[in-house]
């Protein structure tokens, strides 16, 4: 019993300090553009118009959005509340995390997994945003954790609780039908194939109940994104390129592909599946080839197959940086399996040096102030604050242009905080103009391809201005513009 609640303390210390990690990022994180975005834009809507999508936009993520309009008719109009399903959503990730480790592996092992699942810093900041992607991950790692047990004990409540798990997670973000069919198929092939299973037909009813339910919520808004272009944010190279490589920049917080990564991450892949046909070859029965980890192997191999599948297909967008992370809880089961299957030594000594690298990453990567993805959104509230000073100090309002990708940040601050000295003005029909009467302005001075801006191309750079600040990291520049006139194509 002592033994048992050191190993469990051994989780408890890490997964309690990532918590408060997560909290003290859903307090002090400022307002992100999608977030802006969803609750200015989508939480105002009826029910009705959020479950149909009208308007119809990707940036509305269902379940999210309804949770976040209904915390809000509590009078509480707050970042932090809106953040709170996916903070909680955390929980959720941390104990199924830690639930899949005890289940799968042996101590050594068992922590080496938990500690890689949730060490990410890149998938941690999902956790502290209102957005669904953090929800969605924590329902998929409960999904996993009884798509296991369905494996191992072959009830059939294991099996529905993992595919309405999964539907949930389809629901607060629809990038994880990727995750859903291939789980789908698989536990149905298993009931099929192992006779042991009872209750066969209540299981085969229950599948196809939540396969309505899940279909009939969602079938309107996917029909009406795939008519509108709404499945236009993704790579058009392959699952390697786009998918895989973007994952693992931003895993590194990074928003470029280094030269280690782009030489590196192939070698690991190799290795990877090098390993995964030696561990499959070993399999000598039926009934070895029922085991969790060959349906983890399987279920991964299915949802990397169904981009592919829908690329060639249908033309569709293969997943890039957040719409990629439900591959990372799978690809990092896949890499504990592996290591566990090693020689003892070499593969105790490969997980000891991957947990040191990911520790170290984290380590380095860290931080309370932004995020991976919209980085470029961390000093807003402050430069608002620093602009309400210069107008105060001048006794008089002060006229502000920006970089559009700011305009969802800015909209919500001055929306909610009505600076008194600060005028906005921004055309926001024709983004890319600069206002004749600005005497500042916010330019990011790093393009953002996924989304159309090129810094490179901004009207800014034409005028005379002094700059005033500068955050190098995050490219963000104050400008005074001395010489304002207008701009001819």
């Amino acid at each position: 019993m002592n033994r048992l609640y050191k190993i469990d303390l051994f989780y408890l210390i890490p997964g309690s300090l990532i918590f408060v990690y997560i909290v003290s990022r859903a307090i002090i994180v400022g307002v992100t553009y999608d977030e802006a975005w969803t609750i200015m834009t989508f939480v105002p809507k009826n029910i009705w118009g959020l479950f149909t999508y009208t308007p119809c936009n990707a940036n509305h993520h269902l379940l999210n959005t309804i949770l976040i309009k209904l915390l809000y008719s509590s009078g509480i109009q707050t970042v932090f509340l809106a953040r709170l399903p996916n903070l909680l959503s955390g929980l959720l990730y941390l104990i199924f995390s830690y639930k899949t480790a005890k289940e799968l592996f042996h101590p050594f092992f068992g922590f080496v997994l938990f500690i890689l699942l949730i060490i990410n810093p890149f998938l941690l900041d999902f956790f502290g945003l209102a957005r669904g992607y953090g929800i969605t991950l924590g329902f998929q790692m409960m999904a996993l954790y009884y798509f296991i047990l369905f494996f191992r004990k072959g009830s059939v409540r294991d099996g529905l609780i993992s595919l309405v798990c999964a539907s949930f997670s389809v629901l607060f973000n629809f990038s994880a039908l990727n995750f859903w069919v291939p789980l789908f198929i698989i536990i149905i092939l298993l009931a099929i194939v192992n006779k042991e299973i009872v209750n066969r037909r209540i299981f085969f009813i229950g599948c196809l109940g939540i396969t309505i339910v899940l279909f009939g919520l969602i079938a309107i808004p996917i029909g009406k994104l795939a008519g509108t272009s709404g499945f236009n944010y993704g790579g058009n190279q392959n699952f390697y390129f786009d998918t895989l490589l973007s994952l693992t920049k931003y895993s590194f917080y990074s928003p470029r592909v280094t030269t280690g990564m782009l030489y590196g991450l192939p070698v690991f892949c190799l290795l990877l599946v090098t390993g995964i046909v030696y561990y499959c070859s070993k399999q000598k029965s039926i009934a070895q080839l029922q085991s969790p980890q060959t349906g983890l192997f399987l279920l991964t191999f299915l949802a990397i197959l169904a981009p592919m599948i829908q690329h060639w297909l249908l033309g569709t967008r293969f997943p890039i940086d957040r719409t990629a992370l439900i591959y990372y809880p799978l690809l990092i089961l896949i890499i504990v399996i592996m290591c566990s299957e090693l020689p003892r030594k070499l593969g105790k000594i490969t997980a000891f040096a991957l947990l040191i690298s990911f520790v170290i990453n984290f380590s380095m990567k860290a931080n309370f102030y932004k995020t991976a993805l919209w980085y470029f959104d961390a000093h807003t509230p402050e430069l608002m604050e620093y602009f309400t000073e210069l107008g105060e100090k001048s006794d008089r309002i002060v006229t502000l242009d920006f970089s559009w990708p700011f305009q969802s940040g800015i909209a919500y601050y001055t929306t909610v905080n009505n600076y008194p000295y600060i005028k906005i003005v921004k055309d926001f029909n024709n983004r890319e103009e600069i206002n004749d009467t600005a005497d500042y302005y916010i330019y990011l001075n790093s393009s953002l391809e996924k989304v159309g801006y090129d810094a490179s191309d901004q009207k800014i750079l034409l005028l005379d201005r002094d700059t005033l600040l500068f955050f190098k990291d995050e490219g963000v520049v104050v400008f005074h513009i001395t010489k304002p006139r207008p701009i001819s194509d």
